[in-house]
């Protein structure tokens, strides 16, 4: 079954026990995607938005090889 949410179409299944009862309703998982782009002109909305953005920038310009900007990000792994 087809479902209308704002405009958009999600799909909907029904888990049902022996009886014919609804016994879960299963729909297709919205993605959410979530992009820090180290832009200058971004940096306040996405230091509010991820965790450890100002203290990961990398300044020096051996760290970045993007023509024409000045920022880069270094990651490493946390235990």
């Amino acid at each position: 079954m087809a479902i209308d949410l704002n405009i958009c179409l999600h799909s909907e299944f029904y888990v049902k026990d022996h009886l014919g009862n609804v016994r879960q309703v299963l729909r297709s998982p919205t993605v959410q995607a979530f992009t820090a782009t180290m832009e200058t002109g971004r940096a306040a909305s996405e230091e509010l938005e991820f965790s450890m953005v100002s203290e990961s920038r990398q300044t020096e310009p051996e760290h970045n090889v993007t023509e024409g900007e000045d920022r880069a990000l270094r990651i490493s792994p946390v235990d």
